[in-house]
C-alpha cells in the first residue's frame, strides 16, 4: 500500500508538470485542442476544459498532450469532441499573489490544469470531431438527456446547479467560490459520489432484480449489482 501510495503520488505529480517552459511556449505559432467538457459560462467568455494535442514550432508538430483551460471570448459553443486549429499560443497559468484570495489556478493545478488559451472569431478554425473517448462521449450525451429532465422541473439557477452536481456530477455551473466554500465547511463530500449514492443505487437494483436472488440465481443478481454500481 506504501509503494501503491508513492507510485500514485508521483504519477499525479508528473501530471502537475506542464511539460514546457514558457520560452518554448511563446515560440508556438499554432496549436490543436479537443474540447472535453461542457461550456461553463461566465460574465465575458465561455470556458472550456480542452485537452492540448499538438503545438506547432517553426515547422514542426509537437505532440504534447496536456490539459488546458479554453476562454471563447466570442461566445462561440463548441461541442465534446470537435478538434479545433488555434492561432497562437498557450500560456502557463499564474498563481494568485493575495494569500487571502480564492486561488483559481491552485484549484486547477490540482485537477492537473496547468494552461490556458483565448479564443475569438478571427483566431480559430474548427477542424473535426474527435470521439476517440467514445464511452465519455456516451456518457456525456445521456447526462445531456437526465439534465433536461431536471432543469425542467427544477427553475431555480443555485437549486439546478447543486442537483446537477450531486445527482449526475456536472459541477461546470458550480463556482469556484462556492465549491471552496464547500470544502472549508468539511461538506463537499455531498458533491461527490459518496456512500449515499452508492448505497441508493444498491437498494433500487437489488429491489429490481430480487427476483434472481429469490430463483437462486445469485451470479445474476450480483454481476447485475456490480455492473450498475460500477457504471454509476
Amino acid at each position: 500500500f506504501i509503494l501503491i501510495g508513492f507510485l500514485s503520488s508521483h504519477y499525479n505529480w508528473q501530471l502537475s508538470d506542464p511539460q514546457i517552459s514558457e520560452d518554448s511556449l511563446s515560440q508556438v505559432t499554432q496549436f490543436t485542442v479537443r474540447i472535453d467538457s461542457k461550456p461553463t459560462e461566465t460574465v465575458k467568455t465561455l470556458r472550456y476544459e480542452v485537452l492540448i494535442d499538438k503545438i506547432k514550432i517553426g515547422d514542426s508538430w509537437i505532440p504534447l498532450d496536456r490539459k488546458a483551460i479554453l476562454y471563447a471570448l466570442d461566445k462561440g459553443k463548441f461541442d465534446y469532441g470537435q478538434m479545433i486549429m488555434v492561432n497562437g499560443n498557450p500560456v502557463i497559468l499564474k498563481r494568485q499573489t493575495n494569500p487571502h484570495a480564492f486561488d483559481y489556478t491552485l484549484f486547477l493545478q490540482r485537477k492537473g490544469i496547468f494552461l490556458a488559451t483565448y479564443v475569438n472569431e478571427q483566431n480559430y478554425r474548427v477542424l473535426e470531431e474527435d470521439y476517440s473517448d467514445s464511452f465519455r462521449y456516451l456518457a456525456l450525451s445521456i447526462g445531456d438527456i437526465f439534465e433536461g429532465i431536471l432543469s425542467k422541473y427544477i427553475t431555480s439557477e443555485p437549486g439546478i446547479n447543486m442537483i446537477k452536481a450531486m445527482v449526475i456530477g456536472r459541477k461546470n455551473d458550480i463556482t469556484p467560490e462556492m465549491e471552496y466554500a464547500y470544502e472549508a465547511t468539511g461538506t463537499s463530500h455531498i458533491l461527490a459520489v459518496s456512500g449515499l449514492h452508492v448505497g441508493i443505487i444498491y437498494l433500487v437494483i437489488s429491489h429490481i432484480f430480487g427476483y434472481a436472488k429469490r430463483k437462486k440465481w445469485i451470479w445474476m443478481y450480483y454481476t447485475i449489482i456490480l455492473f450498475s454500481i460500477w457504471s454509476f
